[in-house]
């Protein structure tokens, strides 16, 4: 597979030249380079136009191959032919990505990949909740007939001529739909930048429902758990604790993630790892079982810990000792379950004793009434 990105236009509306912006520790160009070359694709295009001896000159020790567009100013699609016609001719599929989109994460392509090795289509296009975006990954099959194309519409009015080979892949990514166009398109893009290692609460939802699509019922619990830790962590916060309150909503929202797989705290970690958000992963695998001092902080494992026990099904739960005793209950003669439940609910019970201590408050006068 390839990957041919378009660097070519002369970016009018942002008046600054795209490609070469400094966007984090780097380069709209250069992210998108290291995004794709971390999702394993080694064949990189490069299309260039406007200021293309500055750009080539940018890109090239960064191992990529350049194709020079003389015809930039007549559109984009003049581009994608450009990039087309740099292709290997044994490629199986390429990607087609702007640079000024450059937040897309490397689990998206990796996604999109195996979509389209498993997939009987042409085209698979990346959604964020039901919308398409970018990079569309696109089969070998289809660059004479786009070469071929009269350019009235664009690419965009080719590849809806090919509908009927072409799926939608759900992700989690709202990266995919942000491009860098005006001057606050790009200062968005550059806060945003710093918190990419930690996914949105909208960026869960999808997450949830439309790649993992987890039951309703498990996803009301997380939603009502993130709802608790929330004000848990606002009541700490507000003492000085300094706890991250991104990185706990996002844990919590998706403690479960992996909720219908064995060990699933675990295996929700691994997930999470995966899909390159290490520090939500970190938090999410100890949500079940957490070794803790009594000498030791209250920290964003601590909090995803209590509020997780402190919600059953989809409502708040009674009482830690009635929660636990029921759930010792429930597993009768089972020694080694029975001894779980008792060391979860005794962790439990000191963390709470703790978080009360800190915020000089009880739990009930912290939780919402009606997560």
């Amino acid at each position: 597979m390839s990957a041919i990105l378009l660097a070519a236009g002369t970016a009018e509306r942002l008046g600054r030249f795209k490609p070469l912006v400094e966007l984090g520790r780097s380069s709209p160009v250069q992210r998108v380079i290291d995004t794709f070359r971390s999702a394993g694709i080694a064949d990189i295009i490069v299309v260039a136009g406007h200021r293309a001896t500055e750009l080539s000159e940018a890109v090239r020790p960064l191992g990529v191959r350049i194709a020079v567009n003389d015809d930039y100013r007549s559109g984009m699609f003049s581009s994608v032919r450009a990039g087309l016609k740099a292709l290997p001719p044994d490629v199986s599929a390429f990607f087609l990505l702007p640079v000024d989109i450059p937040l897309v994460r490397p689990a998206t392509i990796h996604r999109l990949s195996d979509h389209f090795k498993a997939q009987d289509a042409q085209i698979c296009y990346p959604t964020f909740r039901g919308e398409r975006g970018h990079p569309p990954i696109i089969s070998s099959e289809l660059v004479e007939p786009i070469l071929k194309w009269s350019g009235d519409g664009g690419l965009r009015a080719f590849l809806r001529r090919c509908e009927d080979r072409a799926v939608d892949v759900p992700v989690a990514d709202a990266g995919i739909l942000q491009d860098m166009d005006t001057p606050d398109d790009y200062e968005c893009m550059k806060t945003r930048i710093g918190r990419l290692h930690i996914p949105t609460a909208e960026e869960c939802e999808a997450l949830m429902t439309d790649v993992m699509m987890l039951p309703e019922p498990i996803r009301k619990h997380c939603r009502i758990a993130a709802k608790v830790a929330a004000s848990i962590t606002d009541a700490l916060n507000r003492v000085g604790c300094g706890l991250d309150a991104a990185l706990i909503q996002a844990a919590a929202l998706l403690h479960d993630v992996a909720r219908t797989e064995p060990k699933h705290a675990l295996r929700g970690g691994a997930l999470l790892r995966e899909m390159g958000f290490p520090e939500v992963a970190d938090v999410v695998q100890t949500h079940m079982d957490l070794s803790w001092r009594d000498d030791a902080p209250i920290g964003e494992c601590e909090v995803l810990f209590l509020s997780d026990k402190l919600v059953m099904d989809d409502a708040l739960s009674p009482p830690l000792a009635e929660r636990f005793q029921a759930s010792l209950d429930r597993f009768g003669d089972d020694p080694a379950a029975r001894a779980a439940i008792r060391s979860r609910w005794e962790t439990a019970e000191r963390i709470r004793e703790r978080v009360e201590s800190i915020a000089g408050r009880t739990l009930s006068e912290m939780l919402p009434e009606t997560p």
